[in-house]
């Protein structure tokens, strides 16, 4: 077992080599043109038409109404404006810099909080390879860098949880600024964050303080400032369906089949996330505060993924795929802490073969290569997709099993 610790790399060098791969996955994704592409961002990605309406029109306000949740999230769009103005860059390029910068400071706090949390050096780089190659993350931003918000709101989130396990209050309540102004979405994720500090700091009688106060409150002030800009830019506001549209579509239009295509549609951004638990015996933490911690993230998860659902078919669409993914770095957080226990029996050889894996199941047929939308194509990722997770969990359970067995053979030999 020593050998294969040994032969795992540390943590230095994993993070020169995931950020070489986070090079890789920016180019061999899918490149939108804005200019020819247009029926694939209507279809596909409305809300970025919004968001250059906005930063087309900076520094004034946009003119053509947009809608109202799109209006409030007037920040970057109008910011990016004004660079592109002062550069001379092209919107969609001001866009793909930005973006760029953003998803590598995101991904770059999501492989810290990963060692702060303790992880051994194979569930960092197992779990880091999960996030990185999720085809409804990265992939996804690069080809569609118009969604700035959400990726706004991924480094906003990995910021303010890398600031939030560090200790570094500043880049905590910096993160949460970023994410509230890229999306509303922080607004409920607040809980979670007074749980997670209250899991690291309980020990020393934790109690809320000024800091507490400040970020939770600047987000309410911000969400205030951006409903009245929306309110005279957007049109009007629809935060009943956003809430409700499910309960809506259930009592008019209800279909089974679509229903569960819908759910589908929702859970397959965490399709290695349930391979990699599957693989391993899943194990609860028995520390207090690990315990509050996994408490935290999950505090994360569900109100992330429940306003996409809550929307339903009608008003969510088909990009409940990419909303639910907003949650991967918590939810991936957690699969770490989880099978980190187990990782320590992994061999460089095994772990080579996940990432492989792993790889195989971001060959998105939009995202990776140009290509039409159709059902068919979807079926068939779908088809490689999963394939790639169950195969994933196969070969965890395999090698942890046949290790665990290995293990109880010399302890024997060690009794006689």
């Amino acid at each position: 077992m020593a050998e294969a610790r040994i032969g795992f790399l540390q943590f230095k060098q994993q993070r020169l080599l995931l950020f070489a791969l986070l090079v890789l996955v920016a180019i061999s994704s899918n490149q939108l043109n804005y200019q020819t592409d247009h029926e694939q961002i209507v279809i596909g990605a409305g809300d970025i038409l919004s968001y250059f309406a906005m930063s087309e029109a900076a520094p004034g306000l946009v003119t053509v109404p947009v809608p109202y949740h799109h209006a409030q999230r007037i920040f970057l769009p109008y910011l990016l404006g004004i660079v592109s103005d002062v550069t001379g860059l092209s919107i969609p390029m001001t866009y793909l810099v930005a973006g760029s910068l953003l998803l590598a400071l995101a991904f770059w706090f999501f492989v810290r909080c990963c060692e702060l949390l303790g992880m051994r050096e194979e569930t960092v780089f197992i779990v880091s390879m999960a996030v990185l190659f999720n085809p409804y993350l990265f992939r996804h931003y690069f080809m569609f860098n118009g969604y700035i918000n959400d990726i706004g709101f991924l480094a906003g989130l990995s910021a303010s949880l890398f600031g939030l396990f560090a200790g570094r209050r500043g880049i905590m309540l910096a993160g949460i600024v970023l994410a509230s102004l890229s999306r509303q979405t922080t607004l409920v994720i607040l809980p979670a964050y007074i749980l997670l500090e209250y899991a690291l700091n309980y020990s020393r009688g934790w109690r809320i303080n000024i800091f507490t106060l400040s970020y939770l409150t600047l987000p309410i002030l911000i969400y205030i400032g951006t409903s009245f800009i929306a309110s005279h830019t957007g049109l009007p506001s629809e935060t009943d369906m956003a809430l409700l549209g499910l309960l809506y579509w259930i009592r008019s239009d209800f279909s089974i089949g679509r229903f569960l295509d819908f759910t589908i549609r929702g859970v397959i951004p965490f399709a290695f996330a349930f391979a990699l638990l599957l693989g391993c015996r899943v194990t609860v933490p028995r520390e207090r505060d690990r315990l509050l911690v996994v408490a935290g993230l999950l505090a994360l998860i569900v109100p992330i993924c429940a306003q996409p659902f809550l929307g339903g078919p009608d008003w969510t669409l088909n990009s409940i795929a990419r909303l639910n993914a907003l949650a991967a770095f918590p939810v991936f957080l957690l699969v770490g802490m989880s099978i980190d226990s187990y990782m320590n029996r992994l061999s460089p050889q095994i772990a080579s073969a996940l990432g492989a894996l792993i790889v195989l199941g971001s060959v998105h047929h939009i995202y990776t290569f140009p290509g039409a939308f159709s059902a068919e194509k979807n079926k068939w990722f779908a088809v490689v997709h999963f394939s790639a997770a169950f195969a994933t969990a196969v070969v965890l359970w395999i090698s942890t099993r046949r290790d665990q067995e290995r293990e109880r053979a010399g302890s024997r030999l060690d009794a006689r």
